[in-house]
């Protein structure tokens, strides 16, 4: 017994010197002055709202950098999800009326003492807030092995000296959502949801929410499924192989999703906390205003969205797609390139202003008859405006109706009409007008020398048999034919290197390939670009490329020598010029 208490003695003491505080803000804390969580010093001194504690670092959150919290500044918020059932890990989503964040926390078994409903209060001085993917996130810094720094897991040590238990047993009421397109990056990002009467598409009595049989395709050990009729690029259901429900069948039909709606760029990803929070749904949607299909999509008399939906419903994802004029409402934005190279746009077009209404993605196109947005003096859209769209209609991964890359507005309420761009269509690179033209298309990266005429003889290389080391830095690869992939940092902070788990190469911002023919210019290549939880890795929008003589060099370029989306090269396929 005598020896017992020597021990528990002992424990004490370590856990009192792990309790060392990180600032000045409040007293020590040991054992004997507080709690088993928690830090009990801590009074409501300095407390803001989530919602302004996002916008006071919203630069920070949308450019995925971080930032050390230096002065006294406090939250308070409800738990809203934890780790009861192992998909949300070292994590909490905490929210509060105003808005929510997700706050990193290196520890199991966080549900034990953070239920959902239990109310606390954070100090921030001392740690760090950042955006992952643009979700924000409280915690301090990690470095990962190829050298990239992000908020991640504080230490439980750090986290009970930040954190006060207020009240439990709060009541968490999930914001309602009927339609995806009205959830607000900036004000909804990490707040618990329902997602009404929505259908899972791969459910199907069989599968399984995270196989790890190889049947899905996943990341970061989370497979991430589909809603019928929702583009993966805009929601996806996000579950981890290790929680606990991953081999749980899938129900039919339609269901209420409940989960922490989380960001990760311009995608939703939903994340169950319990197996529960999938249910059979009891929702009656209400009545929508049924819309005849119209129009016989020409110019003169284009589609409207039911109709170019109808059109275009037999589709596979194999079809080449169908030529067509819709007209439509702007009813959401994702995203306008108005200063980088691109200069496009994606968006949605529905036959109501609300998209309550059969609503068609417009993925990266471009304005007023092919003029880029950032062009000088181009019309930008916005939400609510009528617009007329040109282009090609495809069946993006046999899930989703799109206007494919490429599209033009021949009219934006009302105006426009002409032919003739008032801005030339070259974009603007830091080096001039380039000579090589740059096209997107889902994964997949196309560069044309416009200097030259393609001949039908090309080279493919598999930068995953290339026998590079995982993870390392990687600098040349000479085909069979004698052309050399050259990779380079450039005027980056990262070397280009080789990941087996994306089967291939990761070329960061400001890095530079280098494509150099063995006997004739290059006149065509090929990017197969690889895709991670809704993100397709093609690159920058300022992206560009050059060519001259035998070689053609790719730009990563970015603002800044870091940060921006990596070009993750698969495969390049290269054709020469005749």
């Amino acid at each position: 017994m005598k020896q017992i208490k020597y021990i528990l003695f002992a424990l004490a003491c370590t856990l009192g010197l792990s309790s060392c505080m990180d600032g000045d803000w409040s007293n020590p804390v040991t054992e004997e002055t507080q709690n088993v969580f928690g830090n009990q010093y801590l009074t409501e001194t300095n407390v803001i709202t989530i919602a302004q504690l996002k916008s006071q670092y919203a630069s920070v959150i949308e450019g995925g950098a971080y930032e050390q919290v230096t002065k006294s500044i406090q939250i308070k918020g409800i738990v809203t999800g934890n780790d009861i059932e192992g998909n949300i890990y070292n994590e909490i989503a905490l929210q509060d009326e105003s808005g929510a964040i997700l706050v990193c926390i290196a520890q199991g078994g966080l549900y034990g003492y953070l239920p959902v409903g239990q109310e606390i209060l954070i100090e921030l001085q001392g740690l760090y807030i950042g955006g992952y993917g643009m979700q924000a996130e409280i915690g301090t810094l990690y470095t990962s092995a190829s050298g990239s720094t992000y908020v991640s897991r504080m230490s439980r040590a750090t986290w009970n000296n930040h954190f006060k238990i207020l009240s439990s047993g709060n009541q968490v009421t999930p914001l309602e959502v009927t339609n995806i397109n009205k959830l607000d990056f900036s004000k909804d990002a990490g707040k618990l949801i329902t997602l009404r009467h929505v259908k899972i598409q791969e459910a199907n009595g069989k599968a399984v929410y995270a196989p790890t049989d190889g049947s899905v395709s996943l990341t970061a050990n989370c497979a991430n499924r589909s809603f019928e009729g929702i583009s993966n690029r805009t929601l996806v259901l996000r579950t981890s192989t290790y929680s606990d429900f991953a081999n749980a069948i899938m129900p039919e039909g339609y269901v209420d999703v409940t989960g922490i709606a989380t960001r990760y760029n311009n995608t939703w990803q939903i994340l169950l906390r319990q197996v529960s929070d999938v249910q059979t749904s009891t929702y009656v949607p209400e009545d929508v205003p049924t819309v005849d299909p119209a129009g016989s999509g020409t110019a003169t008399d284009p589609y409207n969205v039911t109709a170019a939906i109808q059109k275009a419903s037999t589709l596979s994802a194999d079809d080449a797609g169908i030529e067509m004029v819709v007209k439509g409402y702007v009813s959401k934005i994702d995203d306008i390139d108005t200063s980088g190279t691109y200069g496009n746009a994606t968006y949605y077009i529905s036959d109501d202003k609300d998209g309550d209404v059969n609503a068609l993605e417009v993925y990266r196109g471009y304005g007023l008859n092919g003029q880029k947005f950032n062009a000088a003096g181009a019309t930008v859209i916005k939400e609510g405006d009528l617009v007329v769209v040109s282009g090609t209609v495809v069946n993006f991964s046999g899930t989703t109706l799109e206007f494919t890359t490429g599209s033009k507005l021949l009219s934006i309420n009302g105006e426009g009409g002409n032919d003739t761009p008032d801005e030339p269509d070259t974009p603007d690179t830091p080096t001039g007008d380039s000579n090589v033209t740059v096209n997107v298309n889902g994964t997949v990266l196309t560069l044309v020398n416009n200097d030259v005429t393609a001949s039908g003889t090309t080279i493919t290389a598999d930068l995953n048999e290339q026998g590079w080391e995982d993870k390392a830095a990687v600098t040349t690869a000479t085909l069979s034919d004698g052309t050399t992939i050259t990779f380079a940092k450039g005027d980056g902070t990262t070397a280009p290197a080789y990941y087996a788990n994306t089967k291939g190469v990761r070329i960061y911002a400001k890095n530079t390939i280098a494509i150099t023919g063995a006997s004739k210019p290059i006149a065509k290549v090929v990017i197969t670009c690889d895709s991670y939880s809704g993100t397709d890795y093609v690159g920058n929008s300022m992206l560009y490329g050059t060519a001259s003589g035998n070689t053609l060099t790719i730009v990563n370029d970015n603002t800044e020598a870091k940060g921006g989306v990596q070009l993750r090269a698969q495969t390049i396929e290269i054709t020469y010029a005749n």
